[in-house]
């Protein structure tokens, strides 16, 4: 997603499968593509009410995954460690003044959330 991106809800609806590409997008987020997630679960705020802003959005994402299908982590040996970041942004969601948090976890030097 482009950085400041904001769903605007005065947007026209549109007739378009929103919610099965979202649900299978959903799907691929949590099960092997955890670089897509905080998209896919912004965009799933407004299954109800899709615009064209956000279908294109959900089409990014799909942009997005095809043209890193080939990028993957690679897990090397490392000290033992266990290391923790979090983040937060701080209700910049001007639409529901909702915070999105996120967290990453370090094992031995390695991704495993």
């Amino acid at each position: 997603m482009e950085t400041g991106f904001q769903i605007d809800p005065d947007q026209s609806v549109t007739n378009v499968p929103y919610r099965k590409l979202v649900g299978r997008l959903l799907y691929l987020s949590t099960t092997s593509r955890p670089g897509s997630t905080f998209s896919v679960s912004y965009i799933s705020g407004v299954l109800d009410k899709p615009t064209n802003q956000t279908w294109k959005a959900a089409k990014k994402v799909l942009w997005y995954l095809k043209k890193t299908k080939t990028t993957g982590l690679v897990h090397q040996k490392g000290e033992d460690s266990i290391e923790s970041s979090t983040n937060a942004d701080w209700a910049c969601d001007k639409m529901h003044r909702k915070r999105i948090s996120g967290a990453i976890i370090f094992n031995c030097g390695n991704p495993v959330r």
